[in-house]
């Protein structure tokens, strides 16, 4: 047995997180006593010369580092006077580190924790509980704190992100970061009675809400499929607005297709009294806060995946009526050639198809066809949506 091999038992005795939350807590653990497991008198009988071996190249190994070794001293009734290594002394964190090869670790700890706690003190507690977090962002304490102080002193700036200055912090890196960012003032700001503590505190889906910030309003897009509509959008046929815009501008369709992805939205060809919202994704369910949608002939058209069903059944809790097309079982299987695989799908339920629809969004999450099925949109043939008719 070498001396790498003493190393597990060695930290489970004293691990480099407990190193790290001691420094942090100015405790000091050295010289660190590490009591090695008993070799009994049977295992030394039956193995006497691969211990014998082992603990000589223990002994030198321990030397080179710098590692003490006790050994105890006994008499085996068969094989005589005997000395087996009983505990290892660490005599500096410098000789710990060197012994568990983590020297370059803690030196990112030392210099993340320097920054963070320069900056904000108070979060010492949150780091003595989480010492890793200090080495998952090396590098960008001193940013990600000084964010963390600009938003807990400013909490209704009414900012933009973009315009927020902090020196040396660029906007996209608070973008980037909104996770930690998070984490961070929630545990600054979680005994503040003025702070409400919800089950979504730690997402990041409201940082701008939550920290006082100016969100850029959702925005859709839309093309006019009818040279009318075209003459009323005061020749626009390409048109992204805000969703209050777009709430007030009642376009005189009669047909809106809703369709998933930007190519398709894009190529879409010409099609009498209607309109398409494309490049939507899950963002389609933004849909729901136009009114004058709710008196329109609605048609969506996704991609034949789970994941495209679970849109469409989403989409129609808020708008019933709305119709899909080539999301079937007889295109889907007319188009083997085209089918692609879907790496996550999504495994939940879609409690708001057709009995049509729910079958083959059933087969697919049962890989009736196939493992993950999938045939995007974009693959199928556009000459497909000429057969579509006007109502």
């Amino acid at each position: 047995m070498r001396l790498s091999d003493w190393k597990e038992k060695v930290l489970k005795a004293y691990s480099l997180k407990d190193l790290l939350r001691d420094h942090l807590s100015e405790v000091n653990t050295f010289p660190l006593q590490v009591s090695l497991k008993k070799i009994s008198g049977r295992e030394l009988t039956d193995n006497f010369s691969v211990y014998r071996k082992s603990i000589e190249e223990m002994a030198m190994d321990c030397q080179s580092l710098g590692i003490e070794v006790l050994f105890s001293s006994f008499q085996h009734r068969t094989l005589g006077p005997q000395s087996l290594p009983r505990e290892l002394t660490f005599k500096s964190r410098e000789i710990y580190l060197r012994f568990i090869a983590k020297e370059t670790e803690f030196a990112i700890f030392l210099e993340s924790s320097q920054a963070a706690l320069t900056v904000l003190p108070a979060l010492r507690k949150f780091f003595i509980q989480n010492p890793f977090k200090l080495l998952s962002y090396p590098g960008d304490w001193l940013r990600i704190t000084r964010v963390c102080d600009f938003l807990l002193k400013h909490p209704n700036s009414g900012l933009y992100l973009r315009q927020i200055e902090i020196p040396q912090v660029d906007t996209k890196f608070i973008e980037t970061h909104k996770k930690v960012l998070t984490e961070l003032i929630h545990e600054l700001r979680s005994h503040d009675e003025n702070y409400p503590v919800t089950a979504s505190s730690l997402s990041v889906d409201f940082f701008e809400e939550r920290h006082g910030l100016k969100k850029e309003p959702p925005r859709l897009r839309l093309r006019a499929l009818d040279s009318e509509i075209i003459s009323f959008l005061n020749g626009l046929d390409d048109v992204e607005a805000p969703i209050a815009a777009l709430q007030k501008l009642e376009i005189p369709c009669e047909t809106v297709f809703i369709v998933e992805n930007k190519v398709t939205g894009l190529c879409l060809p010409a099609h009498k009294k209607s309109i398409v919202f494309f490049e939507l994704g899950y963002k389609v369910m933004l849909l729901k806060e136009i009114s004058w949608l709710r008196h329109r002939r609605l048609v969506y058209w996704g991609d034949l995946d789970t994941h495209g069903f679970a849109i469409l059944s989403q989409l129609r809790s808020h708008l019933p009526h709305l119709q899909s097309i080539f999301m079937d079982e007889e295109t889907l299987l007319q188009n083997p050639v085209l089918w692609g695989k879907e790496d996550s799908p999504f495994l939940g339920e879609c409690s708001h198809l057709t009995s049509e629809e729910s079958a083959v969004f059933t087969g697919l999450q049962k890989n009736f066809w196939g493992p993950q099925v999938r045939l995007e949109q974009e693959r199928l043939p556009l000459s497909m949506f000429n057969s579509i008719k006007t109502p």
